[in-house]
């Protein structure tokens, strides 16, 4: 997938610099009975607005309505997208739509 690697990468960077650990919001589970949940480091921050912020991932509009942090996360996606960090510069597919074409 492209940018997957920056994206895992950029997610490992969090991770250590919060000394690999991180608080668990369990909020529901997909259908393969997979936790989707809020990730906050030691500090307080949210792991995945922080990816979504860098433009290292695509905000999952599916579970938003489960999301406590939506609104968070779609405006740093905005902010990312309108300064085209990361996978914005140029013309991205969504990864669910890029999954279907491969």
């Amino acid at each position: 997938m492209p940018n997957g690697i920056a994206s895992r990468d950029h997610l490992r960077s969090l991770l250590a610099n919060s000394g690999n650990q991180v608080k668990v919001n369990a909020i529901t589970t997909d259908r393969y009975k997979r936790t989707i949940a809020e990730l906050y480091t030691p500090a307080g921050e949210l792991v995945q607005q922080r990816q979504v912020q860098d433009g290292m991932v695509w905000g999952y509009e599916k579970y938003k309505s489960d999301c406590p942090s939506w609104n968070a996360i779609a405006n740093a996606q905005q902010q990312a997208q309108a300064a085209n960090r990361g996978l914005w510069v140029g013309n991205p597919i969504p990864p669910w739509e890029w999954r279907i074409s491969n």
